[in-house]
């Protein structure tokens, strides 16, 4: 496969960048990062470095490249001094992607794609080239692609813009952009007068904060009107590096006020109401005349903005707390073990109550690359410590990762102790609008659960009972997982589980005070059941686990509620309730499960899911047969991915065997289970060597069979016979490892045999007259309906050929004889009539009788010789 670079121009913008990183969808080619780009585009990618990978000039092997890609330049010598670089002595494709007219290339650049100048923007050019392709994308690509849309066109304001970048937009906002991140990285260019207006409001402008939300009060006197103002203060906010600004314009006795803001902790539109101006909760305006001094009227304006001012979210709001911590004297080897057991990518380091440093994954990394495992952290740990008060904003914890370029900040307290550590990813949370926690167990994204129309009057009951001795215990208590899910879909279901933040036990052991049920414990896993008649509690501990190497079992300690749900296998099944009193029936969605309930969509929480413990693929095929729901497009992939990587002999069969077992209970048609088991590659769980040849229809023709000879799911062995058409290619040949792996039943065992003793004699006889081999017949006969439902099914001649002679033929060899009149003679013994019937069918198979006299005479022989 063809190997090859994207390059866009020095001082890149978001037009550029954008275009660069979505290419990488259309091309196998890597992003070389340019030596220079734009301040807020080099915010974005330091915030954003894991979603969109770049490759830098140091790293690049010109001698392994085959085409080059350029985006949103049309001349190589605006790529810097990357250009003396390029190779000169051989031939190179080159694809532009550019609105911009065509430069200069070197006749050995042989171009591909010409630029395209009727659009505004480059974007727009690759979006339409994704769109063709049917590749999908992201919300944070389409986020980056409207950015750099908008940059390019000023919010399609510019002469430039074409209906086709209006539809780019139109679309990407439609898959997800996000319009607030947009509008936080984006700036425009401004004339003289705007430019000298925003010189003023610099000069002017007074940074002030009220219950922790900061705000800038700026203003101007003028004789004249600005155009476009609201340019200015758009270009005023991101250059003080302020969420909500009030700027004041006073052109004589007029007084303009412009506001901007996130509407999160102070609406500027309501502010602005109380002058008779109007707008959205983001961005108002308001236009009247100065009835008082100028200086009276900015105290008045100060006054309705701070009585407008919400408590703001700070970092101690989002951190993680407690927080996991290792001591300078741990090793090496054993950080890494504690990372990945927790998918941590960095902790800090502490001696007594002081940290003296910080641990990184690429520092454990490298140490383990130069085999220094053994060695202790403080000789590898960086030790310049940067840390962030917990009153901080979310701003400032932002400006100190990019200014230090770290992806993570310890969280200290006003005597600068550690309490708590904040990523980047907690900030895109909180700007994505996704789990943000105001306290330690509620997501701001909730949705009231109105129990007593969804539950039986006894499980209400009980779920009251639980609510009150939670409250009196002082524990927090939980409704979770699939009854939450079956609630949301209004699914009856007296079957509860309840996550306890403490001890689940000590709570189960009170409410049973109360219900009287059967009670069962098991210390060693804080659980505990109650069981009163059709009604059954689960209690367990919040925990949390960890698996040291794929498809193991997992291994747990205990935590809080976040993390007991993180374990979990899909996002709709990590819904809860909260079942104490002050909070009774607030749901609790800390991973979309919510979403992807509405959207019918099964999605894991994290890529290595599936690795973890693959049998999570079989519920996800369980669930989508179950629901009616759909395995997202992209965890399809992640099956995909985790099918390949050989995990069939650490997977645990007995749990593997349960899942099948349930997967085929389900009241539906079989064949589409397992032809979506094909489709997903799931058969490689079961044997890596399993050769699958039935098409939808044998299948069709198998379970119909087995359907009018009155089997069904009720069956004990149903399973067992639903994957006989999957596992048949390797019965023949290693059905010990069958029986040793799967602790087959006796019948199923029973049904192993019967296919593989007839197998083997038809194979040792095919080459002779089988049509005349009453052994073959016989051992054919003595294969149970089930089983011979699916041998009709084979399609390996002659071996079909004879299932379908024996089918035609099997009645016409029974004898007219029956076994009651033997047992009417009284010169037969009762031992021998077993033997005469099968003689009989034996001899009328051979032809050596055909009528009923033959029959009788065949008997009276027969006794005869008997004696």
């Amino acid at each position: 496969m063809k190997k090859g670079l994207i390059f866009t121009h020095n001082n890149s913008d978001f037009d550029g960048i954008a275009s660069a990183f979505i290419l990488q969808k259309i091309f196998n080619a890597k992003v070389v990062m340019p030596e220079r780009v734009e301040f807020q585009v080099e915010a974005f990618l330091h915030l954003y470095e894991y979603i969109f990978p770049f490759v830098k000039y140091d790293d690049i092997s010109f001698e392994e490249i085959d085409f080059l890609v350029f985006a949103d330049t049309s001349s190589p010598q605006r790529i810097g001094s990357f250009f003396g670089s390029l190779p000169k002595d051989r031939e190179l494709e080159v694809y532009i992607f550019d609105h911009h007219s065509l430069g200069y290339f070197p006749p050995n650049f042989k171009i591909m794609r010409y630029p395209d100048t009727s659009v505004g923007s480059t974007v727009t050019l690759v979006w339409e080239e994704i769109k063709k392709m049917g590749v999908k994308y992201s919300e944070i690509e389409a986020t980056l692609m409207l950015l750099g849309i908008y940059e390019d066109t000023g919010r399609l304001l510019y002469t430039s813009t074409t209906y086709r970048d209006a539809n780019a937009v139109a679309d990407l906002i439609q898959n997800g952009a996000n319009l607030m991140v947009v509008s936080r990285f984006l700036e425009s260019g401004m004339n003289p007068s705007q430019r000298q207006l925003l010189e003023f409001f610099l000069d002017n402008s007074s940074k002030e904060f009220y219950n922790g939300v900061e705000y800038v009060l700026t203003y101007a006197e003028l004789d004249t009107e600005v155009e476009d103002a609201a340019l200015v203060v758009h270009k005023l906010r991101d250059l003080i590096e302020c969420e909500n600004v009030f700027a004041v314009l006073k052109v004589k006795d007029t007084i303009h006020i412009i506001a901007r803001g996130l509407g999160d902790y102070l609406n500027v539109r309501k502010v602005l109401e109380r002058f008779g101006g109007g707008g959205h909760n983001e961005a108002a305006a308001a236009t009247f005349r100065l009835k008082e001094s100028f200086v009276e009227f900015l105290e008045k304006l100060r006054i309705a903005i701070q009585k407008e001012c919400k408590p703001k979210v700070r970092v101690k709001d989002v951190m993680t707390s407690p927080v996991r911590v290792l001591s300078p004297e741990t090793s090496v080897e054993e950080a890494r073990k504690i990372l990945l057991r927790y998918g941590h990518s960095g902790v800090p380091i502490l001696k007594g109550d002081e940290i003296v440093g910080v641990l990184s994954r690429k520092d454990i990394d490298k140490a383990t690359q130069h085999k220094l495992g053994q060695i202790e952290v403080q000789r590898i740990m960086s030790r310049n410590v940067i840390t962030i008060n917990q009153d901080a904003s979310l701003d400032e914890a932002q400006k100190l990762m990019i200014e230090k370029e770290i992806g993570r900040l310890p969280v200290v307290n006003d005597k600068g102790k550690l309490i708590g550590l904040i990523t980047r990813t907690d900030i895109l949370r909180v700007w994505h609008g996704l789990n943000v926690k105001k306290t330690k167990e509620f997501s701001t994204k909730r949705v009231i659960l109105d129990l007593n129309t969804r539950l039986d009057q006894k499980v209400k009951d009980c779920l009251k009972i639980i609510s009150d001795v939670s409250d009196k215990l002082s524990l927090k208590s939980f409704l979770v997982g699939g009854c939450v899910r079956d609630l949301l879909l209004n699914i009856r279901s007296n079957d509860m589980d309840i996550v306890v933040e403490g001890d689940a036990t000590k709570l189960a052991e009170e409410v049973n005070k109360y219900i009287n049920g059967k009670f069962f414990s098991y210390e060693k896993f804080k659980t505990a059941t109650i069981k009163d008649k059709d009604i059954k509690l689960d209690f367990a501990s919040a925990r949390t686990e960890f698996y040291n190497f794929p498809a193991a079992k997992p291994l747990v300690e205990y935590s809080d509620l976040h993390n007991d749900l993180y374990r979990r296998d899909f996002s709709i099944n990590t819904l809860a309730v909260s079942l104490n009193g002050d909070s009774y029936g607030k749901m609790i969605d800390f991973f979309g499960g919510y979403e992807d309930l509405k959207i019918k969509r099964i999605r894991v929480l994290h890529p290595l899911s599936y690795v973890e413990d693959p049998t999570r693929v079989i519920r996800a095929i369980r669930f989508e047969f179950q629901l009616g729901f759909k395995i997202d497009k992209a965890d399809e992939e992640l099956i995909k991915n985790a099918m390949e990587l050989k995990l069939f002999n650490v997977i645990s069969f007995d749990v593997l065997k349960e899942e099948l077992k349930l997967l085929f209970s389900l009241d539906c048609s079989p064949e589409l289970i397992i032809m979506r088991m094909k489709e997903l590659n799931v058969f490689k769980l079961i044997h890596p060597k399993i050769l699958f040849s039935f098409n939808l229809a044998k299948l069709k023709e198998y379970f119909l069979c087995l359907k009018t000879e009155g089997y069904g799911c009720n069956l004990k062995e149903w399973w067992f016979l639903c994957i006989l058409p999957i596992i048949y290619n390797i019965l023949k040949s290693e059905d010990r490892f069958f029986r040793r792996k799967w602790r087959f039943t006796k019948k199923e065992v029973l049904y192993i045999e019967k296919i593989k003793n007839f197998l083997i004699k038809f194979s040792r006889r095919k080459s002779m007259n089988i049509m005349k081999d009453f052994e073959l017949f016989e051992a054919l006969e003595q294969i149970p309906n089930e089983i011979f439902c699916f041998l009709k099914i084979l399609e390996e001649k002659p071996l079909s050929d004879y299932i379908s002679w024996f089918e035609k033929n099997k009645d016409i060899f029974k004898p007219i004889t029956k076994g009651e009149e033997l047992s009417n003679r009284g010169d037969i013994k009762p031992a021998l009539i077993g033997e005469i019937l099968k003689n009989l069918k034996k001899e009328r198979f051979l032809g050596h009788i055909s009528t009923y006299e033959d029959e009788v005479n065949f008997v009276n022989d027969f006794i005869n010789k008997k004696g």
